[in-house]
């Protein structure tokens, strides 16, 4: 997407937690993917720089430089 990107992993329900970093022009998207339910997919929350969303798409923005951190839960 142009404009931003979609968090909806698709995982073995054995993996608890993994992350990635997802480089965009001057950010770098540290994401960390929590399982506790040990589910295969479905996200239940997704926050950026601990804020919560009400969606799992993640909008490219003018103020993200650096490095900002999302946390998913499955």
């Amino acid at each position: 997407h142009p404009d931003g990107f979609v968090i909806d992993p698709c995982i073995p329900a054995a993996w608890k937690e993994y992350s990635i970093s997802y480089q965009h022009g001057e950010c770098t998207y540290q994401i960390t993917v929590r399982n506790p339910n040990g589910k295969c997919r479905g996200v239940e929350k997704v926050k950026v720089s601990g804020v919560a969303i009400g969606d799992k798409k993640i909008f490219y923005s003018p103020e993200h430089r650096g490095k900002i951190e999302v946390e998913v839960e499955l």
